[in-house]
């Protein structure tokens, strides 16, 4: 009884408190610009966590904030230690889901620059959601469903790792990526079983530079380049 009545300590925190901690703590966690609605419930079960609905992402200008996504529900699983007060709490891991993601040749930089730097040890999940790419005109030129998408640092092997699953055109399409933080080498692996392709490309650090290994096989056919 004692250990529930703990769990539920969150729920009596100032919800704008609340709001300002998590949009904070996401900034400095992840690096994404939140913005939080007021509509958020805590939960206990499965696990505490928090639950926040229509949520937006915008790219960290100041002068002219540029909204990359609208999040319809976001889940902010929150570490059972040290509940007393909002800004202590620490976030595990976030889920977003139903979510749109917006993106052009103006702000593409911001999923490059996510590669380039390093993850969060804490797991970001992507549900149920769609990325779209639009042209200079503004029109939609290309839609990729998100089925699961994840990715993170995996303290214990010093890896990168980013997963997703989904649709492109009707196709679906699986993608990994994986980085070594010790000898800074990347494997990438694009997979559609639908149209039997699978890409494999290795990026290899040596002197200050790359070196690539490419592997692509269509059918019966396997295509190899450096």
């Amino acid at each position: 009884f004692l250990y529930l009545l703990y769990l539920s300590i969150p729920s009596l925190h100032d919800s704008g408190r609340v709001q300002k901690d998590l949009h904070n703590k996401l900034f400095e966690e992840f690096g994404l610009n939140f913005s939080l609605s007021s509509d958020i419930a805590y939960r206990i079960l499965p696990q505490p966590h928090f639950h926040i609905k229509d949520s937006k992402i915008f790219l960290n200008k100041e002068k002219a904030p540029d909204e990359i996504g609208e999040i319809k529900d976001l889940k902010i699983f929150i570490s059972q230690k040290n509940l007393f007060k909002s800004e202590t709490i620490k976030i595990k891991q976030i889920v977003l889901s139903k979510g749109n993601f917006f993106f052009n040749r103006q702000n593409l930089n911001f999923i490059s620059n996510l590669f380039e730097n390093e993850f969060s040890k804490r797991k970001i999940y992507i549900k149920k959601s769609k990325l779209f790419f639009k042209d200079s005109n503004n029109d939609i030129t290309f839609i990729y469903t998100i089925d699961n998408l994840n990715f993170f640092k995996n303290e214990k092997i010093n890896h990168q790792l980013f997963a997703a699953k989904g649709n492109i055109f009707n196709v679906p399409i699986k993608f990994n990526w994986e980085k070594n933080l010790n000898n800074k080498n990347i494997i990438s692996n694009f997979k559609a079983d639908k149209v039997d392709v699978n890409f494999i490309n290795k990026s290899i650090f040596s002197n200050g530079n790359y070196k690539y290994e490419n592997t692509l096989n269509i059918l019966s056919n396997s295509f190899k380049t450096k």
